[in-house]
């Protein structure tokens, strides 16, 4: 009922899921995601599909002059409401975990009703988180693993990938970064695709 978690392998097309859906409701959206990075990425793949007037940040007194404000989670105030917003959409909903998350839940979002959590690896098995989780959205209503994105070719197999990374000569895992020096944040994302592709290796075997 305007609720849920979809769980889907990084790759498979989340950004257009995320536009499917905000053309589904037809409200005013909040989209939040967990990094500057990923911010600038969905907010260039949904300006290309809404227009550039329709796609933008919240205003610090909590004012949405776009229909669609897309914003980095740490740039949230949780003493500030989010005006007019009627669908709450969380990219990286894994995240949710964090005490940060749990306070803008609690503050700023409880007059959100639609709300969808958008993941690649919801729980760490952890009991408690899962609960927290729940809490903000509800449970998982659609789940694609790695295997059937391959099947679908909705993302390449992972086992054609082994020339991004190698193994070192002291037996860790390491991968190629291409261009010239990159933002931390940037670094620490190539680590999360490179975990990712040797456990979606193994999966699909």
């Amino acid at each position: 009922r305007g609720r849920g978690i979809i769980v889907a392998p990084t790759g498979s097309g989340k950004a257009l899921a995320i536009a499917l859906i905000i053309n589904s409701f037809k409200v005013k959206s909040l989209v939040v995601v967990p990094s500057l990075e990923l911010k600038t990425q969905l907010t260039s793949s949904l300006r290309s599909q809404f227009g550039k007037d329709k796609v933008g940040p919240i205003e610090k007194n909590g004012n949405t002059p776009f229909l669609i404000t897309i914003e980095n989670v740490d740039a949230l105030d949780p003493k500030v409401k989010p005006k007019g917003v009627n669908l709450l959409i969380l990219d990286e909903f894994h995240s949710s975990g964090a005490s940060t998350y749990q306070e803008l839940n609690k503050k700023s979002w409880n007059d959100i009703y639609f709300r969808v959590g958008m993941t690649a690896t919801p729980y760490r098995n952890k009991d408690e988180e899962l609960i927290l989780l729940e809490s903000i959205i509800s449970k998982v209503v659609y789940r694609l693993t790695y295997k059937e994105a391959v099947e679908k070719k909705f993302v390449t197999d992972p086992r054609r990938c082994w020339h991004l990374i190698r193994i070192s000569p002291h037996g860790t895992i390491e991968f190629r970064m291409f261009g010239a020096r990159r933002e931390i944040t940037q670094i620490i994302h190539w680590a999360k695709l490179c975990h990712e592709l040797c456990q979606n290796a193994f999966s699909c075997i």
